[in-house]
């Protein structure tokens, strides 16, 4: 019976990295077609290479900006093949990584990803020039299903100047995320999008995270609601408020959000 449960265990956790892989590169076809064209297996100490990712920042000092804007791009397009390669590696391991354990490919590859897109971010908080490469890096990679890659990569949104397509590749981490340090460091990003607009889109993600979300993630989203309330959405949080369990802490900070925006709304009209 043990031998069984531990078959099973074990196939969970295959179907479960297997189904998180073809997900997201179902919805990212440029990496996955990138890692299967032309580059071949790297060897096991370029995982640590980029893990441990040696800044390329050392340099700047001795070199022009002609020659520095050079480097940086031979990396950021260096980088751009190690990510697309790893990704890859997550089915079946055809990288021939030292540990073949599904949780540790899945691990080492997620590690590489988030230290090559904090390199990323480096490269273009001093180049703006290469700022649109590693955007389209970081678009493609937030939704991979790790938070040390979700947070690398809005690390480099927060970079970027508001754009409605970044907006809406953050709404969609949000409403798959359970992860509260993720939901926290998203509606801080989304309040650079503060028009009618754009919290019309989000509110039926708030909403629904706030009804069926993961516990820690949906006490998050009602703990930084507040910049998201307004005229047009509060009826539908007093409703959801009142559908909540009092015992709840979402719907303490819930309460005390929709009091205050009430609050607010007074003094103004005074």
């Amino acid at each position: 019976m043990r031998f069984l449960w531990g078959l099973l265990l074990i196939l969970a956790v295959l179907g479960g990295i297997g189904w998180w892989w073809f997900g997201w590169a179902a919805s990212n076809p440029n990496a996955a077609n990138d890692a299967a064209v032309a580059l071949a297996p790297l060897p096991n100490d370029a995982v640590l290479d980029v893990v441990q990712h040696v800044p390329v920042t050392t340099s700047v000092v001795s070199l022009g900006a002609e020659d520095q804007l050079a480097q940086d791009q031979q990396r950021v397009d260096t980088l751009r093949q190690h990510m697309h390669h790893y990704a890859s590696c997550i089915e079946n391991n055809p990288c021939g990584l030292p540990d073949s354990d599904p949780k540790a490919v899945f691990f080492t590859v997620s590690q590489t990803l988030a230290a090559s897109l904090r390199e990323l971010a480096l490269i273009g908080a001093r180049q703006p020039e290469l700022m649109a490469a590693t955007a389209a890096l970081a678009r493609e990679y937030l939704l991979f299903p790790e938070g040390y890659v979700q947070e690398a990569a809005l690390q480099i949104f927060a970079q970027l100047p508001p754009d409605p397509d970044n907006a809406a590749r953050i709404r969609q981490l949000l409403a798959e995320s359970f992860n509260d340090g993720i939901v926290a460091q998203s509606l801080l990003e989304l309040q650079r999008y503060p028009d009618t607009a754009a919290i019309a889109q989000l509110t039926p993600v708030l909403l629904q995270g706030l009804r069926s979300g993961g516990f820690h993630a949906a006490d998050q989203i009602a703990r930084d609601i507040a910049p998201f309330l307004n005229r047009d959405n509060i009826g539908q949080y007093e409703q959801l408020l009142q559908q909540m369990p009092e015992a709840l802490e979402r719907h303490r900070r819930l309460s005390d959000a929709i009091a205050q925006w009430h609050q607010q709304q007074a003094s103004r009209s005074h």
